[in-house]
C-alpha cells in the first residue's frame, strides 16, 4: 500500500493540477477494481501510509496548498479501489469556519463512516 502510494503520489496530483477535479474525478471512475482483494486496509491505516508516502514523494510540495488533502485522498481511493476495498472518496464543507466555510476531502470505509469528521459530504465517489 505504501509503495503504491509513493509510486501514484507525483502522477495524481500532477494530473489534478493539469487535467482539475471533473477529468480526475472521471478518471478515478474507471480505475479497475480486484476481484481479489488482498489483505485488507482500512481507510484510517490507508491515511497514515499515504501520508508518510507523500512526505517522501515528488509531490511534498502539493502540501502547501492547504493540507494536500485533495490530492493524497485521490491517491489513497485509488490504491484502495485498485485492492478491491469498499471505501469510498468524500468532499465536504464546514460552514462555520472563521473564513466562510472550509473545504476538505478524506476517504472512509464504505460500512463505516468516519466520526471524526465534522464536514458536510457534498461530493461521494464508490469504485464501480
Amino acid at each position: 500500500f505504501l509503495l503504491s502510494s509513493w509510486l501514484l503520489a507525483a502522477p495524481i496530483t500532477a494530473a489534478l493540477r493539469l487535467a482539475g477535479f471533473r477529468r480526475m474525478t472521471a478518471a478515478l471512475r474507471l480505475l479497475p477494481r480486484s476481484s481479489s482483494p488482498s489483505q485488507r486496509i482500512d481507510a484510517g491505516r490507508g491515511d497514515l501510509l499515504v501520508r508518510r508516502a507523500f512526505r517522501w514523494s515528488l509531490a511534498r510540495w502539493s502540501a502547501r496548498d492547504s493540507d494536500g488533502c485533495l490530492p493524497r485522498s485521490m491517491v489513497q481511493y485509488s490504491v484502495h479501489a485498485l485492492r478491491g476495498d469498499a471505501v469510498r472518496l468524500r468532499i465536504g464543507i464546514a460552514p462555520e469556519h472563521r473564513d466562510g466555510f472550509e473545504a476538505h476531502a478524506w476517504v472512509e470505509d464504505r460500512d463505516a463512516p468516519r466520526s471524526d469528521i465534522d464536514h458536510a459530504a457534498i461530493f461521494e465517489l464508490e469504485p464501480r
